[in-house]
């Protein structure tokens, strides 16, 4: 059974990715998690410093393990949030069965079929 990726599984990816990423940004922005909503401006609405910027995107990288993204000033939540989902997205396999494979038992999903 093939099953490819598509954009329902990508919305899926947002929505999963969105709570962590929101908590993230509360902690290293210092404001109240409820202020992080998707519209917000990580500058202008959440008050993020330089300082503060670089830390988001160090534990970005190392939460999600990909590279530390780049945030321009007007960048909203939501824009972040998509930028992560795409990065987790590109990690999908073009067969779902095998990543599926993977985590049922990863011993077992590289091995040879016969």
């Amino acid at each position: 059974m093939c099953i490819k990726p598509d954009d329902s599984e990508l919305e899926t990816i947002r929505d999963i990715v969105a709570m962590p990423l929101n908590a993230v940004i509360a902690e290293c922005l210092n404001v109240e998690a409820d202020r992080v909503q998707p519209d917000s401006r990580l500058l202008a609405d959440l008050n993020m410093s330089p300082p503060a910027k670089t830390r988001l995107q160090r534990e970005i990288a190392f939460i999600f393990n990909c590279a530390e993204p780049d945030m321009p000033d007007a960048m909203k939540v939501e824009e972040l949030v998509d930028q992560v989902a795409n990065i987790e997205f590109a990690r999908l396999e073009p067969n779902l069965s095998l990543q599926s494979a993977w985590y049922i038992n990863p011993f077992r999903a590289n091995a040879r079929q016969r």
